[in-house]
């Protein structure tokens, strides 16, 4: 007998919901590799992936119906926020010449370092600072030829944890959302009896309560069996925390659950894919890509907006974590 979701979603190409096309895709499909169990699994629990179009995936098929889809489920709207003193250190970079790299670093640097802002918490200038430094300190880590022997730990101690560390300070907000390392599970989702370790959870820490605002996994290179696992992991922990969230919301209709997403990062090297999870229809969750961002390599990249978008693209997953905690007190 065919599988059917209650879903309702319906679009043109299919003669059935979307939720009833992945559930019985992922019925019939067979696992052979990490990336044809992930697509099953996805569809066993509901879940559309939208931001992977690779041969495989369920969408791969109705590549040309995709967009009709995004308007069906009226996905998620995400909105990026700059910070207003962002121009004046923008405005720093972009002024230097570019003669040699070092030189370009260290002139920027004393700029940036002499710079009077309101920023309080010190997150821009200290995120610049640190981008600035590692290139000056730590360049074999942006050597191609060196790539090979260069650790996931390297990429976290010496590139994201400092940037995630210094993102994510709080002087006024409560709770505060801390950044929890090292191979660690929530309790709700041990609860879902799901044993599922991150590298990084970002918990939003209330006075007698804590909640997984964020995870995030790290690999040294893209390796496709690692990808597949990493992203099975961040989806299906994110889906516990999503439900558990929409589970004590009084009043929850199809609409109202559109208005919260679960955040979640996969980090590969120097390349940054922040994902969000949400509910549109009754058991069919959409995955989908929010925003991708990579660490610069060159002064080049600097000077074009690359520091700029990566302090954008940290912002926009802190704004997402605040929106979880203020969806809890609704």
């Amino acid at each position: 007998m065919e599988f059917t979701e209650v879903d309702n979603i319906m679009v043109s190409g299919l003669n059935t919901s979307i939720g009833s096309y992945i559930g019985s895709l992922a019925r019939r499909s067979l696992t052979h590799d990490r990336q044809s169990y992930y697509f099953k699994a996805c569809g066993m629990s509901g879940i559309l992936d939208m931001s992977d179009k690779s041969a495989g995936s369920q969408i791969h098929g109705i590549q040309d119906h995709v967009q009709e889809i995004r308007q069906a489920l009226h996905t998620y709207d995400i909105k990026l926020s700059e910070y207003p003193e962002l121009t004046k250190y923008d405005e720093i970079t972009k002024a230097q010449t570019i003669r040699k790299q070092v030189k370009y670093f260290k002139k920027c640097l004393s700029k940036i370092q002499n710079l009077k802002t309101k920023d309080k918490p010190i997150i821009i200038e200290d995120s610049y600072e640190h981008v600035l430094k590692v290139h000056l300190f730590h360049s074999y880590l942006f050597n191609t030829q060196k790539a090979n022997t260069i650790s996931e730990q390297d990429y976290v101690i010496k590139i994201w944890s400092p940037l995630i560390e210094i993102m994510f300070r709080s002087l006024n907000e409560f709770p505060p959302i801390i950044c929890h390392w090292g191979d660690t599970s929530s309790e709700v989702v041990k609860e879902d009896g799901k044993i599922i370790h991150m590298d990084l959870r970002l918990i939003a820490c209330e006075a007698d309560e804590e909640t997984d605002a964020a995870v995030v996994e790290f690999a040294p290179m893209v390796y496709k069996s690692k990808h597949y696992k990493d992203k099975l992991r961040t989806v299906l922990a994110s889906k516990v925390q999503l439900n558990e969230l929409l589970k004590n919301y009084a009043g929850l209709d199809e609409d109202k659950a559109k208005i919260i997403a679960i955040p979640f990062m996969l980090i590969v090297g120097l390349v940054c894919d922040i994902y969000t999870i949400i509910l549109v229809a009754s058991g069919l969750y959409i995955v989908d890509v929010a925003y991708s961002m990579t660490f610069p390599c060159l002064a080049q990249e600097i000077k074009d907006d690359g520091l700029t978008y990566l302090v954008n693209g940290l912002k926009l997953l802190k704004n997402l974590c605040l929106k979880i905690i203020k969806f809890k007190t609704v």
